[in-house]
């Protein structure tokens, strides 16, 4: 779903769009497997001014959910998410990097009801257990970093129990 105002120039080129963003039933797999998967994604207030400035009110992500897996060599599954392709080419030398003078910002991104599976088969017996329900809410994010994000963490424990978690995050 996209209700977006765009507007631009070719000389010099400069982009800018206004409106809100959604996309549902989103995953990222490994081949055949699902290793993260989201239920719903929703973007509101975006306010973008390329190649310059991205604002974003609200980034609100329902039902996210990782498989993390570890496996006997210690290689993490979501790891292969970054990796690229042998079937692809390799990027250019240059790589990609940051945009230059592009600066972000996200006064509210809200994470409901996730869900992590975590199987660990470094060790014998694999070790695996559920947790269902998190709640993770992240506060003025900006980058290049103005200043550090607030962090609010709830999530059940896979044994009983909850955990609850606040406190501040800098991306350096």
């Amino acid at each position: 779903d996209v209700d977006v105002t765009p507007a631009g120039t070719v000389e010099p080129l400069a982009i800018t769009a206004r409106g809100s963003a959604g996309v549902s039933k989103l995953a990222f797999l490994d081949r055949d497997r699902p290793l993260l998967t989201l239920e719903r994604v929703e973007v509101t207030g975006i306010d973008a001014q390329w190649p310059t400035r991205l604002a974003i009110d609200r980034v609100r992500v329902t039902e996210p959910w990782a498989r993390i897996e570890r496996d006997g060599q210690g290689s993490l599954s979501l790891r292969s998410l970054f990796l690229r392709r042998p079937d692809r080419p390799a990027a250019p030398a240059t790589g990609p990097g940051p945009i230059p003078g592009l600066q972000v910002s996200v006064p509210e991104a809200v994470f409901d009801n996730g869900g992590t599976s975590i199987v660990d088969t470094s060790v014998e017996p694999a070790a695996r257990f559920e947790v269902r329900g998190t709640n993770l809410v992240v506060r003025n994010l900006t980058w290049p970093t103005t200043g550090p994000a607030a962090v609010d963490l709830n999530t059940p424990m896979p044994s009983g129990g909850t955990l609850k978690a606040r406190g501040t995050l800098t991306i350096e």
